[in-house]
């Protein structure tokens, strides 16, 4: 470690991030670290870190499990991962381990660092403050500093005595949305003067079979009454066409990898719970929030998250400022509803507008990919120091 960050040496760093959000977010972060320093990643990731130059020996698309039950089910893959992760930290010794949430697996491996004396950095925390402070004291035991994107995560870990700092959300260092309302929706073959609704489903295969049914349905009872009513459906870029295929109506749009253009031209949101939800908050878009899980999931899931609310929105405002319809609760009456009533309704849309541009706020600023990057070089400089002292 003596000659780590000389200009002669490459850092090398083992990042593992299990989903599309931690991948393009953790992407970020390496292009922040590259324009800094020569470094070597690999790990675990998706293709906006293979664009960073990260080797990946696992795809996210390979990692995406949702569900208690998905996760048993798949065991013995997630076991053959670990052990080859355990082999290439031993051949590759990295420097650093950089972890982005997923925590069942991240925390495992977080213990298996700290076995070979390596640093590790946890960015973006697994939600331990929902529905797993039974593992805080891994955090404590294995990591060494944690890089969060919550304004009041930072508290909840210094109250635990772990080393914390908010960096921002990723979220707030997207590029602006460029065009206009007009050219967007002209664009897909929609009428710009009509009220558009967005449908996000999610972004993995068990989300959208379970949600864009009741969502579309839900759109097709407020077309009852209101016939103008237009719809664009964001579809995740690696969940297979078929999957929307079936959900057809002449005034309800398909579109990938378009989800911010969506979200800063349409009028408000059905979205399934997740970082999604943060992204219509920044965006200042009315939203309803919806959710379904296995039966079974769900009812463990019950037992051990001990919130008022689920999304992340409304975790963050601190109260339930967005409606959430959970499990039986989403179905498309409910969801016509509510999506008629933040379309409709001018007082609560321009409530809840009130209340997202606080969310927004609270965010943080542009900048968290950046803060993020000098944080891990700061452990990385502080480290050496302690080798050389």
């Amino acid at each position: 470690m003596a000659a780590l960050l000389t200009q002669d040496t490459k850092i090398t760093i083992l990042v593992v991030a299990g989903e599309t959000s931690g991948d393009m977010h953790t992407a970020k972060v390496i292009e922040q670290l590259n324009a800094m320093g020569r470094f070597s990643f690999f790990g675990i990731g998706g293709d906006a870190m293979a664009a960073q130059g990260v080797d990946l020996l696992f795809h996210v698309h390979d990692m995406a499990f949702m569900g208690f039950l998905e996760v048993v089910k798949h065991l013995p893959f997630i076991k053959k991962v670990f052990k080859t992760l355990e082999k290439a930290i031993d051949e590759r010794k990295p420097d650093l381990v950089l972890l982005t949430d997923y925590p069942g697996f991240n925390l495992k491996l977080a213990k298996l660092a700290k076995k070979r004396s390596l640093p590790v950095i946890y960015f973006i925390s697994p939600q331990l403050w929902a529905w797993g402070k039974h593992r805080i004291s891994q955090i404590a035991a294995y990591v060494d500093k944690m890089l969060v994107i919550l304004p009041f995560e930072k508290q909840f870990y210094r109250d635990r005595n772990i080393n914390a700092e908010f960096v921002g959300h990723p979220l707030k260092d997207e590029t602006p949305v460029s065009g206009s309302r007009e050219q967007f929706l002209a664009g897909m073959n929609l009428d710009p003067e009509k009220p558009c609704l967005a449908l996000l489903p999610g972004s993995r295969k068990q989300e959208v079979q379970k949600l864009l049914e009741p969502m579309y349905s839900g759109f097709r009872l407020v077309k009852q009454n209101h016939p103008d009513i237009q719809g664009i459906i964001a579809a995740a870029p690696h969940v297979p066409g078929e999957f929307y295929a079936q959900y057809t109506d002449p005034s309800l749009r398909m579109a990938a990898n378009q989800t911010r253009s969506i979200l800063s031209f349409c009028d408000a949101a059905v979205v399934a719970s997740g970082t999604a939800t943060l992204e219509c908050a920044i965006a200042e878009l009315p939203m309803v929030i919806i959710y379904k899980l296995s039966p079974v999931s769900y009812e463990i899931g019950k037992k051990i998250v001990r919130l008022d609310a689920i999304g992340l929105v409304n975790i963050v405002a601190g109260k339930k400022i967005v409606p959430e319809l959970i499990q039986h609760d989403a179905n498309p009456a409910a969801i016509a509803r509510e999506t008629s009533s933040l379309l409709f309704n001018s007082s609560k849309r321009e409530q809840m507008i009130s209340d997202l541009r606080s969310v927004n706020s609270a965010l943080g600023s542009a900048g968290a990919s950046k803060r993020a990057a000098r944080e891990i070089l700061s452990c990385l400089q502080n480290r050496t120091s302690r080798d050389l002292s």
